[in-house]
């Protein structure tokens, strides 16, 4: 294990580790994070860089884990390039039996570091490139010990508790002081012991920032309960008319769908579901995908066929909340806009799927180029090789 305060060396890294070929994985823990580490790898390594995570829709979400296992799976049964480079989120941490010959990850809890360091050598192979024909791991954003106001990645933190990601870096640290090398799984109770027992040893000068981190997170969890209790949705009468309008939008006839829905689409950042399709002029059309590389042309007002149903439903796209904040105006009230919005447009373009057992209640989003702009000043991008992006209308993105 090595680990880096920062992700600077990464490139540099890459091209030296990988210059007589390899496999190599990089785990962000924020798909922003990835998406814009992927943008930047693919300019110097091209088409060797691929970029997987949550935020893309149902479809090319299940053909990039068939593509994983396909091309870094067990040997005999994968088709292993010379050279790849695969940039990811936590998506990478689940059930694939994949395997590279280098992992470059963000600072993460140590049950975490130990999935993803699992994905390094995972199997016997009879030729690996010279430079990466031992397992190297580097852990990158690790505060520096003699701070004595460490921190870490902010977007990490969204994901979990800095405290925890703390005190992980203080067992990366001490371990590394010690010159003890890391052995899986024999290591694995101790560490996480270390760090959500805290057996572990800290940094001195770290001890008011693991006192505040630890301290904020405990206030997390009561707010989170307080707003469970307050938050609590009510069976729906017929299952079978629930939608996602229904829910936010101000259908629910049971009470304030401000006060009872929005509080489940913030934790979390669940987000608002959306059908992706293509718009073109007057004519709408489902999304392209590795499959069905062509768009195919659907008459809103008719119920689709079994296998166009079925498509349509894996254009299935969340878009985070937190992510369609507006300075000056609150989540909830953008949320509201924002799913009134695509109700409005759902409505005006003809949808007629009340009929459908499985389509009834979806909202859709048309892209046109590729982006859909919202009224509030947001731009929604969707690409295949880079899958959901929001930001300004008025960027330079």
């Amino acid at each position: 294990m090595e680990h880096w305060e920062g992700e600077a060396g990464l490139v540099a890294d890459l091209q030296t580790r990988l210059q007589n070929g390899g496999c190599a994985l990089v785990v962000r823990n924020t798909v922003a994070n990835a998406q814009r580490t992927y943008e930047t790898l693919r300019t110097v390594f091209g088409e060797d860089v691929r970029l997987v995570h949550s935020r893309f829709t149902q479809q090319d979400r299940q053909d990039n884990d068939e593509w994983l296992v396909r091309t870094f799976g067990k040997p005999g049964k994968s088709r292993r390039p010379k050279r790849a480079i695969v940039v990811g989120t936590q998506v990478v941490e689940q059930s694939l039996d994949i395997d590279f010959d280098v992992l470059y990850s963000d600072l993460a809890p140590i049950d975490l570091v130990f999935q993803r360091m699992g994905r390094v050598h995972r199997h016997q192979r009879d030729a690996r490139p010279h430079l990466v024909s031992h397992p190297r791991c580097i852990l990158m954003g690790i505060p520096t010990k003699g701070s004595s106001k460490p921190q870490v990645d902010r977007g990490s933190t969204y994901v979990y508790d800095e405290d925890v990601l703390l005190r992980t870096a203080a067992y990366v640290l001490d371990k590394e002081g010690k010159g003890e090398v890391w052995r899986i799984p024999e290591d694995i109770g101790t560490a996480v012991a270390a760090v959500y027992e805290e057996t572990g040893v800290t940094p001195d000068l770290w001890s008011d920032t693991l006192e505040r981190t630890k301290k904020k997170k405990e206030d997390k969890a009561l707010s989170k309960t307080e707003g469970a209790a307050m938050g609590l949705l009510a069976s729906p009468a017929n299952s079978a008319t629930a939608s996602l309008i229904g829910w936010l939008g101000g259908d629910n006839p049971d009470g304030d769908p401000d006060e009872m829905g929005i509080v489940g689409v913030r934790d979390g950042d669940s987000g608002v579901e959306v059908l992706l399709v293509e718009q073109r002029g007057e004519n709408i059309g489902a999304i392209p995908t590795d499959r069905h590389p062509e768009s195919r042309e659907i008459d809103l007002q008719e119920l689709p066929s079994g296998a166009l149903r079925e498509r349509l439903m894996r254009s299935l796209v969340s878009i985070p909340s937190t992510r369609l904040r507006v300075k000056g105006r609150g989540l909830e009230e953008v949320i509201d806009e924002f799913v009134h919005e695509l109700e409005k447009k759902t409505r005006d373009l003809g949808v007629n799927w009340e009929k459908d057992f499985m389509l009834r209640g979806q909202v859709i989003l048309p892209l046109q180029g590729g982006e859909y702009r919202t009224g509030f000043g947001k731009t929604i991008s969707y690409r295949r090789e880079v899958g959901l992006q929001i930001f300004d209308t008025d960027s330079d993105v």
